[in-house]
């Protein structure tokens, strides 16, 4: 266990990913011999990957996301049948510098990737405290660099505020992916302190993102739901890309049957975010929050009834 820091998992804008973590999983994730495939392989002839065998900084990333969602769809379907999670791990430990490319297209299908190779259940594939490694890297990749300074950047927070129409009771896909990642992995003893640092960034258009995901994600911290292919389509979103094929299941066995999945929080996780939530937040710091939005025409008026809700859950 190497986050024996209680606040080694706090989000902090401008600490990105640890290159000592990062070296480590490059060395425990050697490139496998032979070309990974898809897991769709019903046809006469079956897609292969042959370019991951070359140099994956000159692959784009939208061609890198075919093989991400095959390897976590593949192993919700089929279990690691065919190498999937050797692929993975090697992928990950060279993807993570660029998970934020293209709008952070990457991040979410990396997340992806992470539970489904290294179940909650919690046995590390690679070494003793790879899913710490994991977390001190794509775990932070949210808070990498300038685009927390840079306003002219298009990943910036108070960019995208001013610059793009968003419904803003959903939630990006990074964002919800990141903090679906932490949910999992953080030990529970950190999970305050995780909290605490996401309430106490102080950008408006953060905030617009973390009071809608605290809404959304309450049917999983109450354990009414386990897992996000569960999510309901209500309003607001909080699932992203590919999150559909997250359900625990990662051994091939479909069977009516089969024993539930356990659920993808270990226990005390969820009251560890609600009451941390509850002892960080007030009413008079939510209308702090909600004074901050009013510069942001396109943040402070599609919050709907969000802020209502969020009083219910954690407040009242």
């Amino acid at each position: 266990m190497r986050l024996a820091d209680a606040t080694a998992g706090a989000w902090i804008p401008g600490r990105g990913p640890d290159p000592d973590a990062l070296a480590r999983m490059r060395a425990a994730s050697p490139r496998p011999p032979v070309a990974m495939g898809e897991a769709w392989f019903m046809g006469e002839t079956r897609r292969m990957f042959p370019e991951l065998l070359g140099d994956l900084a000159t692959i784009d990333t939208r061609v890198l996301e075919g093989p991400l969602v095959e390897i976590a769809s593949g192993l919700h379907s089929f279990g690691d049948v065919d190498g999937w999670v050797p692929w993975f791990q090697y992928l990950l430990a060279r993807l993570v510098p660029r998970a934020l490319e293209d709008r952070g297209r990457l991040l979410p299908l990396l997340v992806n990737g992470v539970i489904a190779c290294c179940p909650p259940a919690g046995t590390d594939r690679r070494y003793d405290g790879y899913t710490d490694d994991v977390l001190a890297t794509l775990g932070r990749s949210l808070m990498t660099g300038p685009h927390w300074r840079d306003p002219a950047d298009p990943l910036c927070w108070t960019h995208a505020a001013r610059h793009r129409h968003h419904h803003w009771h959903d939630v990006e896909d990074a964002f919800a992916a990141s903090a679906f990642l932490h949910l999992v992995h953080l030990p529970t003893a950190q999970v305050p302190a995780w909290v605490a640092s996401m309430l106490d960034i102080p950008d408006p258009v953060w905030r617009g993102q973390v009071l809608p995901w605290l809404v959304g994600v309450h049917p999983l911290l109450n354990r009414e739901i386990g897992w996000p292919r569960e999510w309901k389509d209500a309003e607001p979103r909080v699932g992203w890309s590919w999150s559909h094929v997250l359900g625990g299941e990662t051994t091939g066995d479909h069977r009516p049957e089969r024993a539930r999945p356990a659920p993808a929080l270990r226990d005390g996780t969820g009251a560890a975010v609600i009451e941390a939530v509850r002892r960080r937040m007030n009413y008079e710091r939510l209308c702090a929050w909600l004074d901050s939005f009013k510069p942001y025409p396109s943040l402070n008026d599609n919050l709907f009834d969000v802020p209502e809700r969020f009083t219910r859950l954690y407040l009242d």
